[in-house]
């Protein structure tokens, strides 16, 4: 991934520029570029302690130079990072590739290839942390850039698309993944590249979608294309066939087929016991994949129900089917009843999602006599400030919300606020989406000063969590700006929708719903400033 990066002697454009007659600062060029060039072989010998240091005084001596806003001084700042990655230091990795594309933007722009590829790195860095939230409005902006740039077909541009089809899938968000996953094939065929491993990638990356969604039959299709085409070009002894093989193995599994999953993981274990031996994690994954499939086997009928039954409630709700999503919600919480018993953390579980669906149907009194046992439950089992007791707040503060039933949303919101501060900090993300739907209940409530300091304060955290560009960011600005247009400040009022459209429409194709949304209520906005003034 950052190797890239490192055709370090091109990067720094030393001697460039202002010529200087001072023999200090050639001697200083001279030492900048030795320290470029050792940082190359140091890394290429994977000698990244020494690297760390020849890359810090690489940075002391650009910015002695050159100064804090240039060109050279980022990319020795990127220097540093991939560094920071390969000692797995994820957060002043972090750090350093923030700092690099804020001076790359600066002084580049925004669509220079050492921008962009930099907006790649702290991409990749943010989901090597675990972060893919983060990660995925940054490769979204890299993947717009290069099809403009590029064009569709490029090698570069491909790989991208597949990598922010997996960030949506690694989000579920499916319908997001899906499109994406599908121009990468047609990117794919068009650059002739239909025969090649990687279009094997995308296609095993689009059944992994469809196995997660319960689209058995299409996941299985592709699978087989994704095996088929490995087989014929990189031969059965190869890792990423066994692998490929082994996800059908996984979907045979899913759907029930356990003498054709135990067949094809068979034959995964072995492939990858000659390739890999069997200390490699991925043989040990099939073992234990092998282990689930003899315990499935043999797992109680009752089991085997309620895993159905909360599969079946998933993926009905995911299509927006509510009345299928009720009938098999109704059947998991009888089912875990019987498993797990009436008094268990799981029944709680079971019966927060069955008033969830209640709240879809708008069957609000069911919603709250079942959600209000589960948040006793849970209070009675686990404690208030477990993450589970705090789901069950935030949906139930949901469906009251729904309802109407503003006072007892607001209790419960407040709570939540207050639960989340105290244990993960006035500055955690988390605090501020809880501000911000609390915002939201007194937006809806006509109560938009009161609305206002909480927005203040989640634009804050969010900002300096996520950055501007970010959907939560924007999310939040369109809310101060909703606020504002309530209270008729009407400037504010426009400069934060303004503001929350230019957002929105840097982002990804699927921020721009919202953003159609914001435009629509500015134009709104500025009809009601123009009537207002006209009085």
């Amino acid at each position: 991934m950052l190797l890239v990066a490192m055709t370090l002697a091109a990067a720094v454009v030393v001697g460039s520029g202002r010529v200087s007659a001072q023999d200090a600062e050639q001697k200083a060029k001279a030492e900048l570029k030795e320290c470029v060039n050792k940082i190359a072989a140091l890394f290429r010998d994977k000698d990244f302690k020494q690297a760390k240091f020849e890359a810090e005084n690489a940075i002391r001596l650009s910015r002695e130079i050159y100064g804090e806003d240039h060109a050279n001084t980022a990319s020795c700042y990127g220097y540093l990072a991939g560094i920071y990655m390969e000692l797995h230091s994820l957060d002043d990795a972090l750090k350093l590739y923030e700092k690099t594309l804020a001076i790359r933007r600066k002084v580049l722009g925004p669509t220079d290839p050492a921008t962009v590829e930099t907006m790649r790195n702290l991409s990749d860095a943010f989901r090597a942390a675990g972060q893919a939230d983060r990660a995925l409005p940054l490769l979204a902006q890299v993947v717009n850039t290069e099809r403009s740039s590029l064009g569709n077909t490029h090698p570069t541009t491909i790989a991208d698309l597949n990598n922010l089809g997996e960030l949506y899938r690694t989000l579920k968000q499916y319908d997001k993944a899906e499109p994406i996953y599908k121009e990468t094939l047609k990117s794919q065929e068009d650059a002739l590249l239909d025969q090649h491993p990687r279009y094997a990638t995308t296609l095993n990356n689009l059944a992994e979608l469809y196995r997660h969604m319960g689209r058995y039959e299409e996941a299985k299709e592709y699978y087989k294309k994704a095996v088929l085409l490995l087989r014929q070009t990189v031969g059965r002894a190869d890792p990423q066939y066994a692998a490929t093989l082994g996800n059908l193995g996984l979907l045979y599994m899913d759907m029930g087929e356990t003498d054709r999953a135990e067949t094809v993981l068979r034959q995964t274990l072995e492939i990858l016991k000659r390739t890999l031996g069997e200390e490699h994690p991925y043989y040990r994954e099939c073992v234990n994949n092998l282990w689930k499939l003899q315990d499935k086997a043999h797992a109680s009928p009752e089991k085997v129900a309620f895993d159905e039954a909360v599969s079946n409630r998933k993926l009905a709700f995911e299509k927006g089917d509510f009345s299928g999503a009720l009938s098999a919600a109704q059947q998991a919480v009888k089912l875990c009843g019987e498993i797990s018993g009436t008094n268990s953390s799981d029944y709680a579980q079971q019966l927060k999602w069955l008033a969830s669906v209640h709240t879809a149907r708008r069957e609000y009194d069911k919603a709250q006599t079942t959600g209000e046992e589960a948040l006793s439950l849970c209070r009675k089992i686990l404690g208030d400030k477990d993450p589970q007791t705090l789901g069950c707040v935030n949906m139930l503060a949901a469906m009251y919300k729904a309802a109407g039933v503003f006072p007892r949303a607001e209790k419960l919101l407040q709570e939540s606020a207050a639960a989340v501060r105290e244990k993960s900090g006035a500055e955690h993300p988390d605090y501020a989406t809880v501000l911000l739907w609390l915002a939201d209940l007194y937006v809806d409530q006509h109560a938009y000063a009161r609305a206002v300091p909480l927005l203040n304060d989640a634009r804050e955290i969010y900002v300096s969590t996520f950055g501007m560009n970010h959907p939560w960011t924007a999310a939040c600005i369109h809310a101060q700006a909703t606020a504002c247009h309530g209270l008729q400040e009407w400037d504010k009022a426009e400069e934060y929708y303004n503001e929350a459209l230019k957002i929105y429409r840097s982002l990804d194709p699927s921020a721009q719903a919202d953003g159609d949304n914001c435009e629509k209520n500015l134009q709104r906005m500025l009809q009601q400033k123009d009537a207002a003034a006209k009085k």
